[in-house]
């Protein structure tokens, strides 16, 4: 039976987004298998609203450094300490993952802040979309008429088209 690393009490297994995790039922942490956390965040049946949003991406923002951490939980699946990592790179969500067998432990209500940078990302991306999609395929307009007339007004277009481009015309 698989214990939480932080409680030592057995797991339990529930439903989370169509995806079976163990959960501890005193602190509310979470085990997932490998590729587990993967499957979730792809998944994404909830739908976070905009002030939720805003309010975890900024709390999430905020942590203790990496290398300040200390902790290395057990396994719940093999034993091994397990390695603290910060999700995303500079989420300021950590995490423990198992090397060996690839599971990642959550603590209480680590699973839904990363569901909620992810989706605050995702909104960001969205957003740059639509604020430089227009100058984008404006840039990309004028840069292929500057090839066309480089290429009708030159014998050697190469050559013009990069002249063009160094003098910016």
């Amino acid at each position: 039976m698989r214990t939480c690393p932080r409680c030592k009490t057995g797991l339990v297994a529930v439903d989370y987004e169509g995806v079976a995790v163990d959960a501890c039922a005193r602190c509310g942490g979470e085990w997932l298998d490998a590729g587990e956390l993967k499957q979730i965040v792809d998944a994404r049946e909830r739908e976070w609203a905009a002030q939720d949003l805003e309010a975890m991406k900024k709390a999430t923002v905020k942590g203790v450094p990496l290398d300040q951490v200390r902790e290395r939980l057990p396994c719940p699946v093999c034993g091994q300490a397990m390695e603290t990592f910060n999700y995303g790179g500079d989420s300021g969500i950590l995490l423990d993952r198992c090397r060996a067998c690839g599971g990642v432990w959550l603590d209480s209500g680590e699973l839904e802040k990363v569901q909620v940078l992810v989706e605050a990302s995702d909104l960001a991306l969205r957003d740059d979309v639509k604020r430089y999609a227009a100058r984008l395929r404006s840039l990309a307009t004028r840069e292929e008429a500057r090839a066309v007339r480089d290429a009708r007004q030159s014998r050697a277009p190469g050559a013009s088209a990069l002249v063009y481009r160094i003098l910016d015309i």
